[in-house]
């Protein structure tokens, strides 16, 4: 298959136009690639990305209905919207099968990568999508979430001025082995390193790498910067259901992510604040972004897909249910 170039995201892939494997994806559920041109009126930037439902007429539900804003992962250099359509048809038939009163939507965003865009394009982007879906489409139930990168995304839409001082802060957040800390300065221990090349594909010298990628050669943002890094959290918006936060012990970003853990946990005392609710779903022996990769990747039965499928249970129950 020829590379496809998408020269406004910067990369180069074998794969096929998001547009024509959205048409594939349709065969099986109902997608619809989206893509809104930039209002300068209303200050708002050009959103990108893929809705899954459902059903069409689901998108109508504006006031019962809750929309899922994901973020894929792959590092700020990889991935797209569509990457991941298994995983949220999971998500979408499973929450609901259970709801009694809402209809689950997502809508994953198409956001530009590194090298050629660096930080903060992306954030933009995500706050256009934010933006969007509140202001201008009426959805009053509205999570953010995302996967590895995805996960740092969110952070950094939930930690940012926008948010503060928007009118519909999100009802809660879904951060899925998040990327919590751009330098993996909480990199395992030689010990823990060999127990996370056992279960994991990431590697610790790959991380700070990739950051640099995303942050760009010039860049006037530190790795550490808490725009981009999460270790330590002096302001969040506190969605109303709190924070979701599923990951593997034995992954390579799991003692940063635990950090993350223990700093919302402790943000309401320690900044006298609203206390920030954290629900946390941990596997032991499973690899980064296991709950996404198996379920969209794996098609045959196997141990991680059926740990999988008991760690999305846990997250729409917490999308439906609170």
């Amino acid at each position: 298959m020829p590379k496809v170039v998408d020269v406004d995201r910067g990369v180069a892939s074998t794969k096929e136009s998001i547009p024509g494997r959205v048409e594939k994806i349709r065969k099986h559920f109902w997608a619809k690639k989206v893509d809104v041109p930039a209002d300068e009126v209303k200050g708002r930037g050009a959103v990108d990305g893929v809705w899954f439902a459902e059903r069409e007429e689901d998108l109508e539900m504006k006031e019962e209905g809750c929309v899922v804003l994901f973020a894929h992962g792959g590092a700020y250099i990889a991935g797209d919207a569509p990457e991941f359509w298994k995983a949220y048809v999971e998500w979408i038939k499973r929450a609901n099968k259970i709801a009694k009163k809402t209809r689950l939507m997502v809508f994953s965003l198409e956001y530009s990568l590194a090298p050629k865009h660096t930080y903060p394009v992306a954030l933009n982007e995500a706050i256009s999508a934010y933006r969007w879906l509140t202001d201008e489409l009426g959805y009053k139930n509205v999570f953010v979430g995302g996967d590895s990168a995805g996960g740092n995304l969110t952070l950094a839409l939930l930690t940012s001025p926008f948010l503060k001082h928007h009118p519909h802060p999100p009802l809660g957040a879904v951060l899925l082995s998040p990327w919590a800390d751009l330098e993996n300065t909480q990199a395992p221990t030689p010990y823990l390193s060999n127990l996370a090349a056992t279960y994991d594909y990431i590697r610790p010298h790959d991380v700070p790498r990739a950051a640099k990628t995303f942050i760009g050669p010039n860049a006037e943002i530190a790795l550490h910067d808490p725009r981009v890094s999460f270790l330590k959290i002096h302001d969040i918006v506190v969605p109303k259901r709190g924070v979701l936060v599923d990951y593997s012990g034995k992954e390579v970003l799991a003692p940063s992510i635990e950090v993350m853990i223990e700093e919302l946990r402790g943000y309401g005392e320690r900044e006298g604040k609203e206390h920030v609710r954290v629900v946390t779903q941990r596997a032991e022996d499973m690899p980064h972004d296991f709950t996404m990769v198996f379920l969209a990747l794996f098609g045959f039965e196997c141990r991680g897909r059926r740990v999988a499928e008991e760690h999305v249970d846990g997250i729409v129950r917490y999308l439906v249910e609170g």
